[in-house]
């Protein structure tokens, strides 16, 4: 959520977007052709006959499907294959592991729901005369001891694909292992709209360019042969807007509409008894193991010794939850009839943090109890229009598609993941290198307030103990605690990814590591909008009913003086509520700010190799030598000033408001190291800064 700058681009939990009239992938619109998807649960799951394996012989032919990420019936690829393949017997498996080299391990809060993601599809595939066989160690090792013990004769394993790289080269690994024991293996497309291997969306993007060339140079009436007008790409031609959703829409053109979602799986063959009884249990993975007073840290995931029986970090998380593929699509349903068709998504009630007006589908979309194909068609062929926006569009006035924004998050998604492809270390290194030099000032006890939900800012503190308690807040939440961390705060966007990683129920690594980024300066596409912790509060809980449920301490409070209590007068911000509820974490935030914008000016000051002449900076991708691709910047730093150029205000409607009176005195300024060309444009120190329009939405990560 939140807000952006004109170009039409949309900042997430993550970045940017297109106009609110914009397709969501391309040109892709729903195929006359393409087969009914209703929401109800597959008649599958209704199913409640008995677990009970057969004893198959030993000569016929088995298929093992290598479950991870994709407990689910409908779109279940890898699943519906073993079903309809003529196997004898089809063996569902999950192994945990421990063969795997990869930082990035089931942890935290998505550690405990993957234990309850897996006990309710244990049982689905139990209701239809099946199971899920579960093993610990070396995946190599367990899958083919499960194989051995069930059959000599044909023997298949079967998967999805998983979309982190280091989980495609262990994928990788396992099949090339498997086949050298004469094992038929058959991987499928995971759980995105497009596999990230396949999307190549600088290739595609340069293309286009080509395209839009030629049909330039015609238009200008240049000669059939000129070069203009060959449609062919430039050798080397720099990709501009490189990370923003207008350079991923124009590479998924070419492509087309993404891949409907394939059918339910309606039976399946019995499991052998000899496989089953392999089966160590669910819990002995430990998954769900939760004991102990209040969040762990991330060193360990529950208290070691016996604590009160009562005492369990995760039971408000387990209340807040239920888990499954029957759950998810009625959830889905009910957003799609109830939030998307009233056209609540699309305008301002989105960012409401009291009212539930986002879809709440990611962790069914993490687990794949969901895929994001079936959500992505179910919500493409809603045809409700709507007069909300987020912002007036005077090029687009009058009602719109009420599912715009909510498509386009599945593309940023798809780009989150491409990103993790084409940047495997996103997560742990800056994309923009020279940003590893940026020095940070805030303290680890800083660090730990706000971990905690003590900052003194009770917006800040009540969506940051709604992901303590149920591990979740909305997207305008999730920006707001963010930016206070790095924006006012000054620690590293590396901290609060960590955190993320350790508290969400939906933590996905690379949506996370994409978004931390973008807030952190050094993603493909810095937030031009800044929230405010206190004056965020007009647009996502002007009541107050946010903060009194999350911040109790403080519900007696007027809502005048709720989201800033320190200007509340004595007899109402009580001695005792003062003893209860801590002091501000800062007192100055513009100074804050402006001390933080410094110090990113200064790596900007420090590498001006790296800086375009327009103010953005540049990228050298990694995988084409020679090319450069050019990085939307915020405005501030283009222009190099400490004044707010965006600045969200108590008067301001949306998420961001523009102080012109910034922009002049930054353009005054300017003028005795460069020269001012007309209405906003400068050039600074032999660079032309063109400050961006207003307007758009937040898209990206799927809440």
């Amino acid at each position: 959520s939140g807000s952006t700058s004109g170009s039409g681009r949309h900042s997430q939990w993550g970045a940017g977007a297109s106009d609110e009239q914009s397709s969501s992938v391309g040109v892709a619109s729903a195929s006359a052709a393409a087969p009914p998807l209703d929401c109800a649960p597959p008649a599958s799951l209704q199913r409640t006959a008995p677990c009970a394996p057969a004893n198959v012989g030993s000569h016929g032919s088995v298929c093992l499907v290598w479950l991870r990420d994709d407990m689910r019936l409908r779109d279940n690829p890898a699943l519906l294959h073993a079903a309809q393949g003529g196997f004898t017997s089809v063996v569902p498996v999950f192994v945990h592991d421990t063969g795997e080299n990869t930082l990035h391990r089931l942890q935290g809060a998505v550690r405990v729901c993957k234990h309850e993601s897996l006990k309710v599809f244990s049982d689905t595939l139990c209701s239809m005369g099946s199971g899920l066989v579960i093993r610990s160690g070396d995946a190599v090792e367990e899958l083919l001891a499960v194989l051995a013990a069930v059959t000599t004769g044909r023997r298949c394993v079967v998967f999805n694909k998983r979309l982190e790289p280091w989980h495609r080269s262990r994928d990788q690994e396992v099949a090339e292992a498997l086949r050298s024991a004469r094992i038929e293996v058959e991987a499928f497309v995971g759980n995105a709209l497009y596999d990230p291997e396949e999307l190549k969306p600088i290739e595609r993007w340069q293309r286009w360019r080509a395209r839009v060339r030629a049909e330039e140079a015609e238009n200008r009436g240049l000669a059939a042969d000129s070069k203009a007008r060959s449609g062919v790409p430039k050798a080397q031609e720099h990709i501009s807007g490189f990370g923003s959703y207008r350079f991923f829409h124009h590479a998924l053109e070419e492509l087309g509409p993404p891949p409907h979602p394939l059918g339910d799986v309606k039976r399946l063959p019995r499991l052998p008894e000899r496989a089953l009884r392999m089966s160590v249990g669910l819990e002995a993975l430990g998954y769900g193991a939760s004991a102990g007073k209040d969040f762990p840290r991330p060193s360990r995931q529950h208290a070691e010794r016996p604590t009160a029986k009562q005492d369990d970090w995760a039971a408000e998380m387990r209340r807040y939850w239920s888990f499954g593929e029957a759950v998810a699509m009625v959830r889905l349903e009910h957003f799609l009839a109830e939030v998307l068709a009233a056209g609540d998504f699309e305008g301002r009630k989105r960012l409401r943090a009291d009212e539930q007006n986002t879809s709440e589908l990611s962790p069914y979309i993490r687990f794949g109890e969901l895929s994001a194909r079936t959500v992505y068609w179910a919500a493409k062929r809603r045809r409700e229009k709507t007069s909300q926006k987020l912002f007036e569009d005077p090029l687009h006035p009058g009602a719109i598609k009420a599912n715009g924004t909510f498509l386009r998050r599945f593309v940023w998604r798809d780009l989150s993941y491409w990103f993790l492809y084409e940047f495997p270390t996103m997560s742990e290194i800056s994309l923009r290198p020279q940003y590893e030099t940026e020095v940070w000032t805030g303290t680890g006890r800083q660090l730990q307030r706000w971990q905690h939900g003590r900052t003194g800012f009770p917006l800040v503190d009540a969506g940051m103990r709604q992901l303590w308690s149920i591990g979740w807040m909305p997207n305008y939440l999730r920006h707001l605690v963010a930016q206070t961390l790095i924006e006012y705060m000054d620690i590293t966007w590396k901290e609060g990814l960590k955190w993320f990683d350790w508290t969400l129920v939906d933590a996905d690594v690379a949506i996370n590591a994409f978004s931390w980024q973008n807030g952190g300066h050094s993603g493909p596409d810095q937030w031009e909008f800044v929230l405010h912790p206190v004056h965020a509060a007009k647009s996502c809980d002007p009541e107050g009913n946010y903060v009194r449920r999350w911040v109790p301490e403080l519900a007696g409070l007027p809502t005048e003086y709720l989201h800033r209590p320190w200007d509340a007068p004595p007899r109402l911000f009580s001695a005792r509520m003062k003893n209860v509820y801590p002091s501000r974490v800062l007192q100055d935030l513009d100074a804050a700010r402006r001390d933080h914008a410094s110090r990113v000016i200064e790596v900007r000051r420090r590498h001006p190799e790296m800086v375009a002449r327009t103010g953005h900076e540049w990228l050298k991708l990694p995988n084409n030598p020679g090319l450069l691709a050019k990085l939307v910047t915020r405005d501030e730093f283009r222009a190099e000033t400490q004044d707010f150029i965006y600045k969200q205000t108590p008067a301001a409607s949306g998420a961001k408001a523009v102080d012109r009176g910034a922009r002049r005195r930054s353009r005054r300024r300017r003028r005795r190291r460069g020269r001012c060309h007309g209405s906003g444009r400068v050039v600074v120190a032999g660079r032309r800064f063109v400050p961006a329009g207003r307007g758009g939405d937040s898209a990206q990560a799927v809440r």
